[in-house]
């Protein structure tokens, strides 16, 4: 078995990210972090038709960092969540940042990072705050109410365990190399699609925060953990809203994958037996008003479900929701 250095790896997955990846590559370069932890910036080509290898190079290259060492992988399957297992499996150390190429790390990013996760080892991912800056004028006066769905803002109304919203953001997430890999292993490919090029489709994050709870594991948000998201003119526009609300339509069947994590979760979760039959009478009747009432609210696969989880009995459940449920029994 590898044994990993505990030390940070900072992932940013590229696809044609030459205009925006001397920023990002310049704050790295300013992290203010101990000579004795090592760490290392490894970007993710990831299908890229322009000059992202060779701007990051370049770029890199003006800032001779004296200890962050730095790295340039292809990826040639197109698609973040390709982008992300591979730089994963390249990672040298314990701990993982996805940063994407339009985040702007604070300084103090990979130290505060680091020791937060030293002191919980029950922290499966962490996440932190952001704010946003334009290349525009302004930003739209839409921005504000939308702003959670550009990864800005709070992720949480408070800090430390928020496991209960069963999700964080994978712009600036810290996570452990062998969690991800154990969490999207060859056995247990991910369900959900993601990012693939220009397109606006994401489901991984959710899926990845959900794995980390049916192991067991918790997920915390800290403010102390900023950074900067740049948000360019192209993003603030309307025609850039209808293509995100499109998506967002369109990923209906992926959040009814995520239910199957969600309703495995409450299961599991539920530490109190007596507790459990009353989960079940719940979503039961959840189904009786799906149907007789039109109310969107458990469906008969649930149900299915719910007794594939009592007895192991097979009355139609999926492909998917079985490698959900023997994912958790591992």
């Amino acid at each position: 078995m590898q044994i990993v250095k505990s030390g940070i790896s900072v992932i940013i997955c590229c696809y044609n990210s030459s205009a925006r990846l001397p920023e990002t590559l310049k704050h790295l370069a300013k992290q203010v972090i101990p000579d004795n932890i090592p760490w290392e910036v490894i970007v993710v080509n990831n299908a890229s038709t322009d000059n992202t290898s060779e701007i990051a190079e370049t770029e890199w290259r003006k800032y001779d960092h004296p200890s962050g060492k730095f790295r340039i992988v292809d990826e040639k399957e197109p698609g973040l969540s390709y982008a992300r297992q591979k730089g994963a499996q390249e990672a040298s150390f314990k701990y993982l940042i996805f940063c994407d190429d339009d985040n702007w790390l604070d300084s103090n990013y990979l130290l505060n990072a680091l020791n937060i996760m030293e002191d919980n080892n029950q922290i499966g991912a962490l996440g932190g705050i952001s704010t946003a800056v334009t290349d525009d004028v302004k930003f739209p006066d839409w921005f504000e109410s939308k702003q959670n769905g550009f990864a800005v803002g709070p992720q949480s109304p408070h800090q430390g365990d928020v496991s209960k919203t069963c999700s964080l953001w994978g712009a600036g997430l810290i996570t452990k190399k062998e969690l991800f890999l154990r969490s999207f292993s060859e056995k247990y490919p991910p369900i959900l699609t993601d990012r693939k090029a220009d397109s606006l489709s994401s489901g991984g994050d959710n899926e990845f925060c959900f794995r980390l709870l049916l192991m067991g594991r918790k997920l915390y948000y800290d403010e102390s953990l900023t950074f900067v998201h740049f948000i360019p003119k192209s993003r603030c526009s309307p025609e850039h809203l209808k293509r995100l609300s499109v998506a967002c339509e369109k990923g209906k069947n992926d959040r009814l994958e995520l239910n199957k994590y969600l309703l495995l979760h409450k299961l599991v979760s539920t530490r109190k037996a007596v507790m459990k039959p009353f989960i079940v009478i719940k979503i039961f009747l959840g189904y009786l008003s799906t149907i007789f009432l039109n109310r969107k609210s458990w469906s008969l696969a649930d149900v299915k479900v719910i007794f594939y989880y009592y007895t192991k009995i097979d009355l139609g459940v999926d492909l998917n929701t079985k490698n959900i449920f023997n994912f958790y029994k591992e």
